[in-house]
């Protein structure tokens, strides 16, 4: 019997403990957690672009092939005379107004000892037609707009006769001179490059029926065309505009033919 109400009473307790521990208001609900996994980490992918864009090149402008230069010794033929100035009486004096000619030491000099002046020389042979004279001047005195180069297709008095020409500040230019008439071939123009004083200067000129052709230490310059004499002598001529002196050596001189070359 006392086994009995020990148990009884024992398992009344053990009702009143479980009611206890379970929350008020109803039945419990058992939540089932997620289990822990570790942290996903995104990674970046390229995005895939069905036509992807390709650079347009930008179109360069248009060029032009270059001009050839001139060739100054084309369809050249045979070299009539290369001037070694030894022979003095070859050259004579030409129409001057205060001018010395010398011909000495390996060269010609053209000299004004004071200007405004000129000076000029001719060769006495050969008359020359269709050609291309090449010379190498060297001003040792000139300042300015004074002058200095050869003279083609003269008469042999020196009326008439073709004048390229190159001053001291740089300018290069042509003419016609029949006596007192004076006709531009070709307006002064600027050279960019030294023909003052102790200038070595090469000058080429091709001269070829009306066609005239002007080259300066091998740089095309310009070209004109005229009516005028079709043969002569070659000469070379000096000009001093201010008051100074102008003294000018013609060091080498060459002159092709170009007959047959039209």
């Amino acid at each position: 019997m006392r086994r009995s109400r020990w148990r009884g009473a024992l398992l009344v307790a053990l009702g009143w403990l479980l009611a206890a521990c379970l929350p008020l208001g109803g039945a419990s609900t058992v939540v089932a957690l997620p289990t822990p996994t570790g942290t996903a980490t995104l990674t970046a992918t390229p995005t895939q672009v069905p036509f992807p864009p390709t650079a347009t090149p930008t179109p360069l402008p248009p060029t032009l092939p270059p001009s050839p230069t001139p060739n100054p010794l084309a369809g050249a033929g045979r070299l009539l005379f290369d001037e070694t100035f030894d022979q003095p009486g070859l050259w004579l004096a030409g129409r001057s107004v205060g001018g010395q000619v010398a011909v000495t030491q390996g060269m010609l000099t053209l000299s004004v000892p004071q200007g405004p002046g000129y000076s000029a020389a001719l060769r006495r042979e050969p008359e020359v037609s269709d050609f291309v004279i090449q010379v190498t001047a060297r001003p040792r005195f000139c300042q300015g707009r004074d002058a200095y180069g050869v003279i083609l297709r003269a008469d042999p008095k020196g009326v008439t006769y073709y004048r390229v020409g190159v001053t001291c500040d740089g300018r290069v230019f042509a003419e016609y001179v029949d006596g007192a008439a004076v006709t531009v071939l070709l307006p002064p123009r600027a050279l960019g490059l030294p023909t003052g004083p102790l200038t070595q200067v090469p000058l080429t000129v091709r001269l070829q029926g009306r066609r005239l052709q002007v080259f300066v230490y091998g740089h095309w310059v310009g070209e004109t065309a005229f009516q005028g004499r079709y043969q002569g002598l070659v000469g070379a001529f000096a000009r001093a505009r201010s008051e100074g002196a102008v003294a000018v050596d013609f060091l080498s001189w060459q002159v092709w033919s170009l007959e047959g070359a039209r």
